[in-house]
């Protein structure tokens, strides 16, 4: 767990910190699109340990309950990988390769439920992040809420003007491996999409199946949306 405990302090680099209240909640905006960067480290019973990592671009439509990630390679980034999930039509559209080379449309029965910091957390932080000497750069506030849900802990942090996504772990067991789980939103522009990031190609087929979902989806904001 010490691995853990080391990535949870590399996560944030904060200037100025105070605690703040006990619950809290807020939303994004409803549209935006970042280059995020996920970091996945098991550690098994004998020290043994084993990283993934992987690069993703994601664009964020709320007003039509939408969500476009295109996944890269982390050694040269080309697209491998491109998925559509309309919530509104119940589809997700799974993508291979640059050029559309394969299509599927698979059911999506989940609800949209938002990109959005649960109310539910036990504290709150905030920081001062950036170059506080230089009126030039005078940095930005952010809140870090954390969290516990069964044997996970973890924390999402997002600016506290507009609630944008920053930095989010989560912490637990996956089997016998303990297991840090980190994702970083970098470039990231609120209130505008990529062009083309929702088109979907002519030569998609049908799959009754659902996608099958990651188990530690769920413990976090992109991971519930994806």
């Amino acid at each position: 767990m010490d691995t853990m405990n080391l990535l949870a302090l590399l996560a944030l680099v904060c200037i100025g910190m105070s605690s703040g209240q006990s619950g809290f909640g807020c939303c994004t905006p409803k549209v935006w699109n970042s280059d995020v960067r996920t970091l996945r480290v098991y550690v098994d019973a004998s020290g043994s340990m084993k990283r993934q990592s992987m690069w993703q671009k994601v664009n964020y439509d709320a007003n039509n309950k939408r969500v476009s990630v295109r996944t890269y390679r982390a050694d040269d980034k080309d697209v491998f990988l491109r998925q559509v999930l309309d919530y509104a039509r119940g589809e997700r559209y799974v993508i291979e390769g640059d050029r559309h080379q394969k299509c599927v449309r698979h059911p999506l029965t989940r609800p949209f439920n938002g990109a959005c910091v649960p109310g539910n957390t036990t504290s709150v932080y905030f920081a001062r992040v950036g170059d506080t000497t230089r009126a030039s750069s005078p940095g930005f506030w952010e809140n870090t809420a954390y969290f516990e849900q069964n044997d996970v802990s973890g924390y999402v942090t997002v600016t506290m003007v507009d609630c944008a996504m920053v930095v989010e772990a989560a912490f637990g067991e996956l089997g016998r491996d303990s297991v840090s789980h980190n994702i970083q939103y970098m470039n990231q522009t609120l209130h505008a999409l990529e062009p083309g990031a929702f088109e979907i190609p002519d030569n998609c087929v049908n799959d009754p199946m659902e996608v099958r979902e990651d188990p530690w989806q769920h413990f976090s904001v992109l991971g519930k949306l994806i």
